[in-house]
């Protein structure tokens, strides 16, 4: 099976796009975006912690993203952490945007699907 610790990942994963959207509820994603003083940094930094996770999972090969993730969803999701560690002042906010608006909600509900199976399937087991 699974190594519990990619799936707490995958889980924290999915929460920090919640926290994400949090951010982002209250003032919608544009003005998030452009307080630099408390909520586009949290934003970014969520980003970038996605990302590390997407990596140790990969990097474990327990679990297969692509089983998960599109190519392109992954792709995405590491070009916005590159530019966030290595050219901070150079983020483009547009795209940042795009990624929060249709390329998160997406991904979240893919862990979400990819969760639940498991736990499913788990139970399934275990009443065997």
């Amino acid at each position: 099976m699974f190594n519990q610790e990619s799936l707490e990942r995958l889980s924290d994963i999915k929460e920090r796009i919640t926290y994400i959207f949090e951010l982002c509820n209250e003032i919608g994603i544009v003005k998030a975006l452009r307080d630099v003083k408390e909520k586009q940094p949290a934003i970014i930094m969520h980003l970038v912690v996605i990302n590390e996770n997407l990596q140790k999972i990969q990097d474990d090969f327990d679990i297969n993203l692509t089983e998960i993730f599109t190519k392109e969803d992954i792709r995405g999701l590491r070009a916005i952490r590159n530019i966030a560690s290595h050219d901070y002042d150079g983020l483009n906010l547009g795209i940042i945007e795009d990624v929060i608006r249709y390329k998160l909600p997406p991904i979240q509900e893919k862990i979400i699907n990819f969760l639940e199976n498991i736990n499913s399937n788990n139970k399934k087991r275990y009443r065997k």
